[in-house]
C-alpha cells in the first residue's frame, strides 16, 4: 500500500509541476460548471431538465429549451448562489415547431 501511495504522490507532483495557469482555470471552470448543473438538478422545480452548462473564468451560460420567465430567474438565482459564479446567462432554445400531420 504504501507503495501505491507514493506512485500517487508522484503523479501528482508531476500534474502540479507541468499544469500551466490556463490548465487550472480551464479545470476550475469545468468544476464550477459541474457543480452549477448538480446544484439545478437537486433543486425540486429544475431537476432533471435538459439544461447545458458552460463556464468561462467563472461566468455561466445556461441554455436549454423552455427557459422562459419565471425559470429564467430561478435558474439564475441558484447558479448565482455558488461561490466562484461572477454573472449568469441563461439562454432559451427554441423549442422545435410542432409537426402537422398531413
Amino acid at each position: 500500500m504504501p507503495l501505491l501511495i507514493e506512485m500517487l504522490m508522484t503523479c501528482i507532483a508531476e500534474i502540479d509541476r507541468a499544469a500551466g495557469p490556463e490548465q487550472w482555470r480551464l479545470m476550475r471552470d469545468a468544476a464550477l460548471a459541474a457543480e452549477v448543473r448538480a446544484m439545478l438538478m437537486v433543486h425540486p422545480k429544475i431537476g432533471h431538465a435538459p439544461l447545458v452548462v458552460n463556464c468561462a473564468s467563472g461566468a455561466v451560460r445556461v441554455n436549454g429549451p423552455g427557459l422562459v420567465p419565471p425559470w429564467d430567474d430561478l435558474i439564475g438565482d441558484v447558479a448565482r448562489g455558488i461561490d466562484g459564479v461572477t454573472s449568469v446567462e441563461v439562454n432559451a432554445e427554441e423549442s422545435p415547431a410542432p409537426v402537422r400531420p398531413s
